[in-house]
């Protein structure tokens, strides 16, 4: 069946009010972080969970009254889903496997796995520091100074480069040790943005240095475009300082923490589910479809079924199947669309449309997985065709060069998944501005769908281990979509 309407939809009669009110804020730094398409959406919206297996386009009203029966006066309002419960997923282990051989801990930020123990050093995934894997046997093979070993579940480590092994191996320094990322959490860690130019410290600095403005405890300065995943805060003298999950030190006073993006998806029940408006600037207006008098308004993100799209006196609706309608350019519509005729039949596929900067995920010919997006901006756009994505990050900082900053570092960018060299799908944690194009080729994801998307992509990383590459996982197909909307074109 259709879903009627959006996810907690409030369709409320609130007679007397004008349309336009409580509109989002303005986003207070957006013009300092990776394009943005508008400003971030209001904080303090409804955070109760809905279920996570299934469409959360409910209908409610809280006076009882259908739009279709509301009067001239009244006031309509689509208010966007609360946030739906995350499925549970695997804890993040940092104690990997059983063994009464030996233990492999890694001690380097990211330690290699191989495919094979030879010299060709075909890397199969990468090992955050402080991780222990329990290693199954000896195995001799070229190509590393020490030793060969094979891990329990597969892969092999080498014991000159990344991984210490032995019965026991002695636990890294407090210093040394690594931020274990939340699996249960849309985010797996808490993350700030530096405000540039800041200093950044190779080691916590003492109290003496950070009064007299020692620059001996000083890595670099940050620039350009810069955020940090914290791992740890602590307190030196009246000084909160941060440590970042890649070990270096920041002051609390240079940082402005990131909130949780509000945008999720929508997961849908199969291709009855689709169509499915998104609005995706700040605030819409709900039109009666016959008058075109406004009657309410839909909050940023709200989402609703349509039921046509029109045009009217130089004008393209988009129709409820409430009844009410919505200017074509304030949503992006979500779209069944065929399977690629690379694709094999069953298989999983990410669908991403350009043009309505949109995801569509499929399991065969059926969508289970509708929402917004953040792609490239001009210069920056994606590839267009058919690519399959081949490596898996948990998280992984990004960087490089900004048009406008200069330079741009993105630390632990959550829930990666490449597709064709450096291009990836991930989610975002720095903007909440899905539905325009923003960033500098990558594709931004909405976090609570990038992680749905990270764990529903086959195979699933192996326990232990923060990426796994040479993978062969879902296919992800780009277009420009349709130039007019298939209702027009009729």
């Amino acid at each position: 069946m259709r879903p009627l309407t959006s996810a907690s939809i409030a369709l409320a009669l609130l007679t007397g009010l004008v349309p336009g009110c409580d509109s989002a804020p303005e986003d207070e730094d957006g013009s300092e972080e990776p394009r943005s398409g508008g400003a971030e959406a209001a904080e303090g919206q409804p955070v109760a969970a809905a279920a996570d297996d299934g469409p959360t386009h409910a209908a409610t009203a809280r006076t009882g009254v259908h739009p279709r029966e509301a009067t001239e006066s009244d006031v309509l309002h689509l208010s966007r889903p609360p946030m739906r419960a995350l499925k549970d997923v695997p804890a993040y282990q940092v104690t990997a496997g059983e063994t009464d051989y030996r233990i492999a801990q890694a001690f380097q930020f990211d330690s290699p796995v191989f495919h094979y123990p030879n010299a060709a050093r075909r890397i199969s995934g990468l090992v955050r520091r402080n991780t222990r894997l329990a290693v199954d046997r000896y195995v001799p093979g070229d190509g590393c100074s020490r030793s060969w070993y094979a891990l329990e579940g597969g892969g092999y480590v080498c014991s000159a480069d990344g991984f210490s092994v032995s019965t026991d191996p002695a636990p890294l320094r407090e210093s040394l040790q690594v931020g274990v990322p939340q699996m249960d959490q849309p985010l797996p860690y808490r993350y700030a943005k530096v405000n540039v130019p800041a200093p950044l410290y190779w080691r916590m600095p003492t109290e003496s240095e950070l009064a007299s403005g020692s620059t001996e405890p000083i890595r670099a300065q940050a620039q350009g475009i810069h955020f940090v995943a914290i791992d740890q805060s602590t307190e030196v003298g009246d000084t909160k300082i941060n440590r970042t999950v890649r070990g270096f030190y920041v002051r609390e006073q240079d940082l402005t923490i990131k909130p949780e993006p509000t945008m999720h998806g929508e997961l849908v029940d199969g291709a009855d589910a689709l169509p499915l408006a998104f609005v995706h600037v700040d605030e819409a207006a709900l039109l009666d479809p016959e008058t075109g008098k406004t009657r309410g308004t839909a909050e940023k993100f709200s989402r609703f079924a349509i039921e046509s799209v029109r045009e009217d006196d130089g004008q393209t609706l988009v129709i409820a199947k409430d009844g009410f309608a919505v200017a074509r350019d304030q949503v992006r519509i979500a779209r069944v669309r065929p399977r690629p005729e690379e694709v094999p039949a069953g298989d999983k596929w990410i669908d991403i449309d350009l043009r309505q900067q949109l995801l569509v995920a499929y399991e065969g010919d059926q969508p289970v997985l509708a929402t917004l997006v953040s792609s490239g901006i001009e210069g920056y756009e994606p590839p267009l065709g058919v690519f399959r994505i081949h490596k898996k990050y948990t998280t992984v900082t990004m960087s490089g060069p900004d048009p406008d900053k200069g330079t741009y570092e993105v630390e632990q960018v959550p829930w990666t998944m490449y597709y064709w060299g450096s291009f990836a799908l991930h989610g975002a944690y720095w903007h909440d501005t899905f539905g325009n194009v923003r960033s500098h080729g990558c594709t931004n994801i909405p976090p609570a769908d990038a992680r749905w998307l990270f764990h529903w992509a086959d195979p699933a990383v192996p326990t232990g281990w923060h990426a796994q590459v040479g993978i062969k996982g879902p296919w992800v197909h780009f277009s420009r979509g349709f130039a007019v909307d298939p209702e027009l074109s009729r």
